[in-house]
């Protein structure tokens, strides 16, 4: 902002750009020699600031919804791990800089635990993973964590993960309802699969006590011990004789229940921990 006048007669605005950087870059090395305990706070001000905040309200799901397994949160884990491998190694290459194993075990370790709390508001799981990322980075290379670092990483990340989180929640939430209940089968394939509960081909009619033609279930597992009933959407509901398969079959009949928080959820946690690596600045670049 100070740029944009034309307060140095005969530089464009990038050479005013970078005066003015050079400028606050000099009052950071000054304060950080006569006025350290005041920046340091400023910077674990902007770190605290990054998590402040409420996050979009979760709506209630069906009741007995099955909740995220040991197995999902371990899957979670990995792909959140690789994630921020994958984008430090993206990053270094736009750069022109190699990776060493110090960046790459450091983002794996931020991605990871940004993927690691289920329901977190994306944004706060993005600065936690972007912060952790900057620290893990600094201390396997043997240097001192940089709380400026760490605050300028993490409100990149949650900016990165804010944005991503809305665009999955909004954009599939206006999917039509054909395309919500596709959404609802591919996810709940996917966790039935992670827990090695695979699914058969074909979707079997499940008889229920009392009803003339039972439920069509989503999906059963080859030995037929487990049923699956794939929901997506605020407003799904159990149909009456799936509410009565749930009372009959108990924890057999399996309710995946999807929302789109949990899609914005995704995308803003794996975007988020990674975006943290872009904006700052290593020794020595």
């Amino acid at each position: 902002m100070n740029a944009l006048p034309s307060s140095r007669p005969g530089l464009d605005y990038e050479q005013s750009f970078k005066a003015n950087l050079a400028n606050e870059r000099t009052r950071d090395a000054y304060d950080a020699i006569h006025r350290p305990g005041a920046q340091q706070l400023g910077q674990a001000g902007a770190l605290l600031l990054s998590l402040a905040g409420p996050g979009p309200l979760v709506p209630a799901r069906i009741p007995g919804a099955a909740g995220i397994s040991g197995r999902e949160l371990i899957a979670r884990l990995g792909v959140g791990g690789l994630t921020g491998m994958g984008v430090q190694t993206a990053v270094d290459a736009a750069a022109r800089r190699n990776t060493d194993w110090q960046d790459a075990v450091g983002a794996a370790l931020g991605g990871a635990v940004g993927a690691a709390f289920p329901g977190l508001d994306p944004a706060k799981a993005g600065a936690v993973g972007s912060a952790l990322t900057t620290a893990a980075q600094d201390l396997l290379h043997g240097r001192p964590v940089s709380l400026s670092d760490m605050g300028r990483s993490a409100m990149a990340g949650r900016v990165a993960a804010a944005a991503a989180g809305a665009a999955g929640r909004r954009g599939s939430a206006a999917l039509p309802r054909r395309e919500k209940g596709r959404l609802g089968e591919t996810l709940g394939g996917i966790r039935s699969a992670i827990n090695h509960m695979e699914r058969a081909p074909g979707r079997p009619t499940l008889p229920v006590t009392g009803a003339k033609r039972g439920t069509v279930v989503d999906g059963v597992t080859h030995d037929a011990a487990r049923f699956f009933e794939d929901k997506f959407g605020e407003h799904a509901r159990l149909r009456p004789n799936q509410t009565k398969a749930q009372t009959e079959y108990g924890p057999n009949y399996l309710i995946y229940h999807f929302l789109p928080h949990d899609v914005g959820e995704f995308l803003g946690g794996l975007l988020g921990t990674s975006a943290g690596q872009v904006p700052r600045r290593r020794p020595g670049n």
